[in-house]
């Protein structure tokens, strides 16, 4: 597996590591520390978008890098699962209800024929280039049931660990 540590679109050094080596880090008190700063969120602070706990994180795959993963997984080895899971990745985002649909939305109607609105972003490209291929975007929701900032912060470590 190749690993590119640039700064527009490389892994975090320790998600080399553990793509290289499949040998994860201890995260557990990292987990903890962080779900305790969420989890009874003081009512008197000000939170962004409130305290209600119905956001969630996604992951955008393209199913040409995954081909059928699930299915796959069974005859592949786990380090070769984790980086073909990785390298799916295309966009990482937080959301409430039905956000993550929002960009096949905005790809639709690119397709469609409204290219005007405004500039076409990778995130889009991409999903139009997969439905090219005749195939659908996998939409891959994690961290359910967090509040705003709890969903805002796991969607920076996502991105900070996987690159852009």
């Amino acid at each position: 597996y190749v690993c590119f540590l640039g700064p527009a679109q490389g892994h975090s050094p320790e998600l080399c590591v553990a793509l290289r080596t499949l040998v994860l880090p201890d995260c557990q008190d990292d987990e903890l520390a962080l779900c305790q700063q969420f989890d009874q969120p003081d009512q008197n602070r000000k939170w962004r978008e409130g305290v209600i706990k119905s956001s969630f994180n996604y992951l955008l795959l393209d199913p040409r890098v995954t081909k059928n993963l699930p299915y796959r997984s069974h005859s592949m080895s786990p380090i070769d699962c984790f980086q073909t899971f990785i390298s799916a990745i295309f966009y990482v985002g937080k959301g409430k209800r039905s956000r993550p649909y929002s960009h096949l939305y905005e790809a639709l109607d690119y397709h469609r024929g409204d290219k005007t609105s405004k500039k076409l972003c990778s995130k889009v490209q991409h999903i139009l280039q997969v439905w090219k291929a005749e195939q659908g975007v996998i939409s891959l929701h994690c961290f359910q049931n967090v509040i705003p900032v709890e969903a805002y912060t796991r969607e920076a470590v996502m991105v900070d660990a996987i690159g852009e």
